[in-house]
């Protein structure tokens, strides 16, 4: 009698678990055309059936951070850590938010807990905490590392400028003979400005994410100021700023 008691209980949970699911894929389905009220809209009714939830409440915080309301997605994030603290996707949703909110350790520790709670999560931990570095110079000397401390590589601006000449030479006609001390000092620049492009490139992303057009627009031309220094396998990124430039100016 116990064992049947049991399972209807069972039976029961898991009818209850699928009619969510069904309002999660609907929220979902609403989140990715960008109409984020109704996908809240069916995350709340997902939770009404299943209030520990934590994949709805996750879902949720997300739309709520694509509407700019980054306090109540960070509640929904802690409710979902609260459910289930093994989560890493709710530690890396929560981070994305800290660092839309200029709360740069508090995001590198959510990340770092994603890696701690799950370890096929690591590519995508190291690929974060990179563009955490990049985003907005987000590590404490960052910028001062791979822009201001010229006396590293005895170089100024202008000198940078200057090799600008040596990028073409090399995309267009090959790499310095082997020996040569520009080959050295060279590999210096590219190094520093693709690093700043992509800095600004992915500042400018996550302003525009954040819902901050002008911020975004800003980013994007500063990368776009140090495109000449990247290699053609950036091509594609250029192009894609570009096009972002130009449809941020029409709103």
């Amino acid at each position: 009698m116990m064992r049947k008691y049991y399972s209807v209980i069972l039976v029961f949970v898991l009818l209850l678990s699928g009619c969510a699911k069904i309002y999660i894929n609907k929220g979902i389905g609403y989140a990715k055309q960008g109409e984020y009220d109704q996908a809240i809209l069916n995350f709340n009714k997902a939770l009404e059936i299943n209030p520990k939830h934590a994949e709805a409440y996750i879902n949720r915080g997300n739309a709520y951070f694509f509407k700019g309301q980054h306090n109540e997605a960070i509640k929904d994030f802690n409710k979902a850590i609260e459910i289930e603290p093994g989560n890493a996707e709710a530690y890396i949703s929560r981070g994305n938010i800290y660092s839309a909110k200029s709360e740069y350790d508090e995001a590198i520790a959510d990340l770092n807990r994603a890696l701690e709670v799950n370890l096929r999560y690591a590519r995508i931990y190291n690929d974060l905490k990179n563009d955490l570095g990049l985003n907005s110079f987000l590590l404490k000397d960052y910028w001062q590392y791979y822009y201001d401390r010229k006396s590293a590589y005895a170089m100024d601006m202008a000198q940078l400028r200057a090799l600008q000449f040596g990028k073409f030479k090399y995309r267009y006609i090959g790499p310095f003979p082997p020996g040569e001390k520009e080959i050295s000092e060279f590999n210096k620049v590219l190094e520093i400005n693709i690093k700043l492009a992509m800095a600004y490139h992915n500042k400018g992303l996550n302003r525009e994410q954040a819902g901050k057009t002008q911020e975004a627009l800003d980013s994007y031309k500063e990368f776009i100021q140090f495109t000449n220094f990247l290699p053609p396998q950036y091509d594609s990124q250029v192009n894609y700023v570009k096009q972002r430039i130009r449809d941020l100016e029409r709103k």
